[in-house]
């Protein structure tokens, strides 16, 4: 993964970020040479520099990407003080992982898997699929000391 030059933080600081932020991952594809933009939960794997999502079988933003494994992504807050990473990546989809990773995703976003989402979700994990983004490069801007 190549951190660009302009990038803020260096490889640990956007490591820390990832792992500490629970935001969407706001995840862009082409549809129709238009960007179509999802905003999804994720899990950073800073070991293999890579972010876990799940979604759907029929979600919109999995049936372009069977055709097309580009992305562009950003994690970044919409309150001050702004700061951030973003890049673009290529997904591979995946299913049998998806029972792991959506347990993951529960505990980081819902603290647990007791809620009514959490249990729907689970109640229909054959039909979810793995989205695994292998960052081509990142970049990341920091606000703070502005605001």
């Amino acid at each position: 993964m190549k951190i660009l030059k302009r990038s803020t933080w260096d490889r640990a600081e956007i490591d820390r970020f990832l792992l500490e932020t629970t935001i969407p991952v706001r995840l862009a594809v082409i549809d129709d040479g238009v960007p179509l933009v999802a905003s999804i939960w994720y899990q950073w794997d800073a070991e293999d520099g890579v972010l876990f999502c799940v979604s759907h079988q029929n979600a919109r933003i999995v049936r372009l990407l069977e055709t097309g494994s580009s992305c562009g992504y950003e994690i970044a807050r919409d309150d001050p003080p702004y700061k951030g990473v973003r890049g673009q990546g290529e997904v591979t989809l995946e299913r049998a992982r998806a029972g792991d990773v959506l347990d993951s995703l529960l505990r980081r976003y819902l603290g647990g898997t007791d809620s009514s989402l959490a249990q729907w979700l689970l109640g229909r994990i054959d039909e979810e699929v793995v989205l695994r983004i292998r960052p081509s490069w990142i970049t990341s801007w920091d606000f703070s000391a502005r605001m």
